[in-house]
């Protein structure tokens, strides 16, 4: 029948297909008949079918959860990832060297501040077995740039906390504080240790705090700036807030025009992105 219809098509230059059954209908009989016949490889075949479609389901939740959802805070879309960039591998993106960090903060009119962290695993200890948690080192004008009020409780930290040969000082997440201390209220001022130093506790963030990637303790970031070496200065992620007005290409340009000062020209321009997809790259 298909031979003779397609030569009829060709003989008169067209054709119309008269149908009789549904094409969905006799498809869905015979799968069921193959079901029927080979109930093991359908079972197979359905739960491969079921897991893929469950895989997909949870890729795109961390996939929104990570780079879609907007940070928690106010006014986020002005919350921006600055970094290095390198003209010749557009896609690299590098950390920036602190000198560069304190060069943009004198000169940037684009921003509100700029604020620097550095993400570590710090491991808890001195009451109960030791843990380790996700953290970073902070500037102490983080959550000002954030707009985040108030700690949950104690303080958050100050330019006192992060000048050389201050005393160690440790912020932790409400969930730690809840799950290793029962959410003792005398936890402030406490001395634990953390990756084996000693600090004491003088905050604890608000719960769903998770700056800058879910994270569940922080530390003062402290650089000693009088003694850097030139050939291997700490290098930072970067973040700031846009002022009123200001758009990510408008300060992409002022950024990538910005020098280090005369003896020291930048190496890489600066860059700006969105912090929640350029802080995950």
């Amino acid at each position: 029948m298909g031979a003779l219809r397609g030569g009829a098509c060709a003989a008169h230059g067209h054709c119309v297909e008269v149908a009789g059954e549904a094409p969905l209908l006799n498809d869905l009989r015979y799968g069921l008949r193959m079901i029927a016949k080979h109930p093991g490889l359908a079972a197979v075949s359905i739960i491969a079918l079921g897991l893929g479609l469950g895989l997909t389901t949870t890729m795109w939740s961390i996939v929104y959860g990570v780079l879609l959802r907007p940070l928690p805070f106010e006014d986020a879309g002005r919350i921006v990832a600055v970094q290095r960039a390198n003209p010749a591998k557009p896609h690299e993106r590098g950390h920036v060297d602190i000198r560069d960090l304190d060069a943009w903060r004198s000169a940037e009119t684009a921003f509100e501040d700029l604020g620097a962290f550095s993400g570590a695993l710090l491991t808890l200890s001195g009451e109960g077995r030791p843990e380790r948690y996700r953290g970073s080192y902070l500037t102490p004008n983080t959550l000002r740039l954030l707009r985040v009020p108030r700690v949950h409780l104690g303080r958050f930290f100050t330019e006192d906390d992060d000048a050389p040969g201050s005393a160690p000082v440790l912020i932790i997440g409400y969930d730690v504080w809840q799950t290793r201390f029962s959410g003792d209220s005398g936890i402030i001022g406490r001395t634990l240790r953390v990756n084996g130093n000693a600090a004491e506790v003088i905050g604890v963030m608000p719960t769903g705090f998770g700056f800058p990637d879910y994270d569940v303790m922080w530390m003062p970031l402290i650089i000693d700036r009088g003694h850097i070496d030139p050939d291997n200065a700490p290098r930072v992620e970067v973040f700031g807030r846009l002022k009123a007005g200001v758009t990510i290409a408008r300060a992409r340009a002022r950024t990538s025009s910005l020098s280090t000062g005369a003896s020291r020209p930048t190496r890489l321009p600066g860059t700006v992105n969105s912090f929640r997809s350029s802080s995950r790259t």
